[in-house]
């Protein structure tokens, strides 16, 4: 059998329904389980005014109960005269039994005393009408309220509805007792509407205008745009929404109708990114678009209700002008204000506290490219520096000052830059200095918006962990980790040959010349950076080579991501060819015999070799170690790994016929120094005790 139970309330915050939603879910998913009563799935809806939950396939009863309680051991249980002592009448009151219940069962910490419990299984009508009141209430939620009694929810419960199988249940949900209704969209529809059972529920909620279902909503606005007004799919014309906006909307509806409205087509002079803005953030509008991409002066407004309404069109205009009057307005006024005016009032904009203004961050940054970046990738010095000078400007607007804009800044200064008649590459740079947004999104296109995104990222980083303020769990205020990541994948994907070193000292030295105190020593810090950025190396790179064999290089050394990659993308090679499965067990067994190796010579003795296996290793070593070398310094790693493969029989030819641990301490040195060479040089290249 299924059970349906409905909360009717006031008009719910958009912004806590479906949070709600999962909570209740999970809070009655939990009860059932707790309480034995077997069901399938719960399946829910929520409207503005209602959360249901459908639970299928209920049991009629709570499965029985058999249980066993092992006590104390029988020794501390009884004395000895064999009257039960203070530990075994506890146990006895705690479970509410007699002495002649005790059993005596073999347990793993010896003879105890135990009991046999048996609870015959409740009906779940029985379990629900008693219990399931009290544990909806007793939900924490946020923002909840007292609204009755001591019941505190969301907002008022107005009506509760629970039918298990054919039978209404008695509950009470604050002051409400549940009945035999439900209601219908506001305005629409007649107060309290009769159900019959829970497949009538669902017709009654139809009937009178409730789409319970958001993803039905959600596909009702979408089609019926496009249905009621079909001029639109005709002309080319394309709704701007995204899903957050979508779902949004629709949990704001218990029945979606899209009604067109129109504004001043001189307002289209403004960026349409604030028009969008306006009416998306602040109106919960669907801008349209026309058949180029461009924003057309209509826009669609969801109506709560089943029809047209003129009255509905003409107030959300008249609110609508008036935003975006003020858009406008500052976007015209940001126009009129030369660039070098926002530059100086960076100088009263705090980035953080000890860390100083925006306008020494510029400096910082300038600085930062110029001594460590720029010549090094081939950037053009003049039009980098103008991209950082001016990448925090707009900072200083009245449009991006404005709280709801703010997220635009980046893209209203290069808007700002080209009105000034500055070079596309470094409007555009302005822009994408701010990517990547996370970890997955784009990396600025030119090496403008790159180099300024990286020494911006590079300079909060440093900074941050400069003043001790280093993320730990969920706290990291000023996006650390997604710096982090930046820089990584800003650094891979032009392929800058820079040292992650030099960054993070040239970084920290400008900050010390500025004053700020530092939390720890210099060497500190940097150790502390370029380990936290080294996390990230492997956690980006391990998403397209072996982990394993990213963290085995990444060991060896992080510092010159290019160079990182070509050395994984060599040993990887190696190891999908299958000629690496020789090596990494010769490793390991390396690996392992060095583990305990203790010797005080410093050099191989060739006049202490026995037997022709020894003669053979040293020979290919010293014929190939200077090879290996000479690869690996002119970074062919490919070449050097060819080297390194060519070990595997020799070695293996000199487990088989030399005894490591030879008796003469000697003899069994010397051999271990000869792994040993052998060992470092693999060591080279990857960090052997990861493979191994």
């Amino acid at each position: 059998m299924n059970f349906l139970f409905e909360i009717g309330t006031e008009e719910l915050p958009n912004s806590l329904l479906l949070t709600t939603l999962d909570t209740m879910k999970a809070t009655l998913e939990k009860f059932l389980k707790d309480r034995r009563i077997e069901f399938s799935d719960i399946e829910t809806f929520t409207t503005p005014r209602r959360m249901t939950f459908l639970v299928h396939d209920l049991s009629e009863n709570q499965t029985d109960l058999h249980l066993k309680v092992v006590g104390p051991k029988v020794e501390i249980a009884y004395d000895s005269t064999g009257a039960l002592t203070k530990a075994g009448e506890g146990f006895l009151s705690k479970n509410g039994v007699s002495k002649e219940q005790l059993l005596t069962v073999a347990d793993k910490k010896g003879e105890c005393i135990a009991l046999e419990l048996f609870e015959k299984g409740k009906s779940t009508k029985e379990v629900l009408e008693s219990e399931l009141a009290s544990v909806i209430e007793s939900v924490p939620l946020k923002k909840s309220m007292f609204w009755s009694g001591s019941y505190k929810f969301l907002r008022p419960v107005r009506w509760v509805l629970a039918i298990l199988g054919s039978e209404f249940l008695t509950l009470q949900i604050g002051a409400v007792k549940s009945g035999h209704t439900t209601r219908g969209i506001r305005v629409f529809s007649e107060g309290d509407l009769e159900v019959s059972s829970i497949e009538n529920y669902f017709e009654v909620l139809k009937a009178n205008h409730v789409i319970a279902s958001l993803e039905e909503r959600k596909a009702k606005i979408l089609s019926s745009i496009f249905e009621i007004y079909p001029e639109l799919k005709q002309k080319g014309y394309e709704i701007q929404y995204s899903d957050e906006l979508l779902t949004e909307v629709a949990n704001l509806v218990e029945y979606p109708y899209p009604i067109i409205g129109e504004f001043d087509k001189s307002f289209l002079v403004v960026p349409k990114e604030m028009l969008i803005t306006t009416m998306q953030v602040h109106q919960r509008y669907f801008p349209i678009l026309d058949a180029d991409g461009e924003l057309v002066n209509q826009f669609i407004i969801i109506r709560n209700g089943i029809e047209n309404s003129d009255y509905v069109r003409t107030g959300n205009q008249k609110v609508v002008q008036a935003r975006l009057a003020d858009a406008k307005f500052f976007f015209e006024e940001d126009l009129k204000t030369p660039f070098s005016k926002f530059e100086h009032d960076l100088t009263n904009i705090t980035f953080q506290k000890q860390l100083g203004q925006v306008s020494e961050k510029i400096v910082r940054m300038e600085k930062m490219a110029s001594e460590s970046i720029v010549e090094k990738v081939g950037a053009n010095k003049e039009a980098v520096a103008t991209t950082i000078k001016l990448c925090k400007a707009d900072l200083a607007s009245k449009v991006v000052n404005e709280k709801e804009y703010a997220y635009l800044q980046g893209k209203m200064g290069s808007i700002y830059a080209r009105h000034h008649g500055i070079s596309e590459n470094v409007a555009v740079g302005i822009y994408e200095h701010y990517l990547p947004k996370f970890n997955s999104d784009a990396i600025p296109s030119n090496l403008e918006g790159a180099i300024a995104s990286l020494t911006d990222r590079m300079d909060t980083l440093v900074g941050c962990f400069a003043i001790g303020m280093i993320p730990t769990g969920s706290q990291d205020p000023f996006a650390l980790r997604r710096a982090a990541f930046g820089i990584v994948n800003i650094i891979r994907g032009f392929k800058m040959d820079i040292s992650l070193s030099s960054l993070v000292e040239c970084s920290l030295s400008l900050y010390e010349k500025q004053g700020v105190a530092l939390a720890f020593s210099h060497a500190e810090i940097v150790e502390k950076v370029l380990e936290y950025i080294k996390q990230r190396v492997v956690n980006v790179l391990a998403s397209e080579f072996s982990e394993k064999i990213v963290k085995a290089c990444v060991s060896i050394s992080s510092d010159n991501l290019l160079d990182l990659i070509s050395r994984i993308d060599a040993v990887e090679r190696s190891y999908t060819s299958g000629k690496f499965e020789a090596v990494e067990a010769m490793i390991k067994r390396i690996e392992n015999i060095l583990k305990k190796a203790k010797f005080s010579a410093k050099n191989i003795d060739t006049s202490l070799f026995e037997v022709e296996a020894e003669k053979a290793l040293y020979t290919l070593y010293t014929s190939e170690s200077s090879k290996v070398e000479r690869a690996i310094v002119e970074n062919n790693y490919v070449e050097a790994i060819e080297h390194l493969e060519k070990f595997a029989d020799t070695v293996s030819n000199y487990f088989e016929n030399v005894m490591i641990n030879a008796e003469d301490a000697t003899v069994r040195e010397n051999r271990q120094l000869m792994l040993t060479a052998v060992y470092q040089l693999f060591n080279r290249l990857v960090d052997v005790k990861e493979l191994a």
